[in-house]
């Protein structure tokens, strides 16, 4: 929903900013590892690796970011942060790996699955959107949005039903402690 929204709210003035936004948000695979990966190590007390990561990803994000700069553009900037996001999120699983009995396919497998699914969902959105072009700004953002969220929704059906039932079971453990809905609130 990057370039309607951005379109929208801004009138066209940030429109240069809408690859970038799409290129970092595609390219977060060290976001969505990161938390993961720092929880287990804190969790072990592998408090050195936790802030040797730390430090890396933050030196590395500024390196990839000058590395675009010569390169020129802005663009080019995304798509070397983008790059390293995706390589450090890579780095991730390894140290997962490393610091488990688990194996290199069962993490790969575990979070590269949901997040190549996002990716396929992205896809038959943006093919969803370009079929019924042109749309105003608001449905375009309604059909973008929902529609990401609907087809991956149906992708983890069809292809992860698992996490599904991981969702719905921590949601109702919740429910039952009462720390997501008071008992008496509607759902």
């Amino acid at each position: 929903v990057a370039q309607p929204v951005i379109g929208w709210v801004w009138s066209g003035k940030w429109d240069a900013a809408v690859p970038v936004v799409e290129i970092i948000a595609v390219a977060s695979l060290a976001r969505v590892v990161s938390p993961f990966a720092q929880s287990l190590l804190e969790a072990r007390g592998a408090w050195r690796v936790v802030a040797l990561m730390t430090w890396t990803e933050g030196l590395g994000l500024m390196a990839s970011a000058a590395i675009g700069a010569l390169l020129g553009g802005l663009f080019n900037i995304a798509l070397s942060v983008g790059t390293y996001m995706i390589l450090f999120g890579l780095l991730y699983i390894v140290v997962i790996v490393r610091h488990t009995a688990l194996s290199v396919a069962a993490v790969t497998r575990s979070v590269l699955g949901p997040y190549l699914l996002a990716w396929g969902a992205l896809a038959l959105t943006w093919a969803l959107a370009r079929a019924l072009a042109p749309l105003s700004v608001l449905p375009e953002i309604l059909v973008k949005g929902a529609g990401f969220a609907a087809i991956f929704a149906l992708l983890i059906l069809l292809f992860r039903r698992h996490l599904l039932h991981t969702v719905l079971d921590v949601v109702r453990a919740f429910r039952r402690k009462g720390d997501l809905l008071p008992r008496d609130a509607e759902p």
